[in-house]
């Protein structure tokens, strides 16, 4: 509650209000029987573009874990300063090395 206070820069009791307001929205909010680390039963709430993004991705995920090999084996073997060189040229593009770094990685793994 207190980041969503400043992040919008309201006031804390609306904010809590307008959780309420969703919270008894039942089609505002998705409720979830989940398990917490220990063991114990609790009840995930989510927004529903955010639980149908949650189950997407997760979904994706799982198809990418089953795949029999890496999708992009031709990249196993690029030669990555020259790629990303052509991409600064090209485009102007100035990653940081952990956008380099995940570039890499998502043309490379499952």
């Amino acid at each position: 509650i207190s980041d969503a206070v400043k992040l919008l820069g309201v006031d804390t009791g609306l904010v809590i209000e307008c959780l309420g307001e969703l919270a008894e929205d039942p089609e505002g909010v998705v409720r979830e029987r989940l398990t917490d680390p220990d063991g114990q039963p609790v009840t995930g709430v989510y927004l529903v573009p955010f639980h149908r993004a949650e189950l997407s991705l997760a979904g994706q995920v799982r198809r990418l874990l089953g795949a029999p090999e890496d999708r992009l084996a031709g990249f196993q073997d690029v030669d990555w300063g020259a790629a990303l060189g052509w991409l600064r040229r090209r485009t102007g593009a100035e990653l940081a090395p952990e956008q380099e770094a995940a570039v890499r990685l998502a043309l490379t793994r499952k």
